[in-house]
């Protein structure tokens, strides 16, 4: 400790250069995350139908596939027949 009674401390303030919030800059930042968040779930959702409609057209596919086979197999030989005539005629 020093004797002597300076026990003055060396202090500078200043201004700072972002002046403190006021309620509209902090209503404003609010609304800017709650628009973020609202964009951010409308693309969750976009994704989700995307895939679900990726989905329902391998299923379209798979059955359509699955329903020319059958009629192949059932009417395929009087098809190719019926080609064969109109070859011949």
């Amino acid at each position: 400790m020093k004797q002597g009674g300076d026990d003055s401390i060396n202090v500078k303030l200043q201004t700072s250069d972002s002046p403190y919030p006021t309620i509209y800059k902090l209503i404003a930042e609010m609304e800017a995350r709650r628009d973020l968040s609202e964009k951010f779930e409308r693309l969750k959702i976009l994704e989700f139908y995307m895939n679900l409609q990726k989905a329902q057209d391998e299923m379209m596919k798979d059955s359509l596939h699955v329903g020319l086979q059958k009629v192949m197999s059932k009417y395929g030989p009087a098809i190719e027949g019926a080609q064969e005539a109109a070859r011949l005629a």
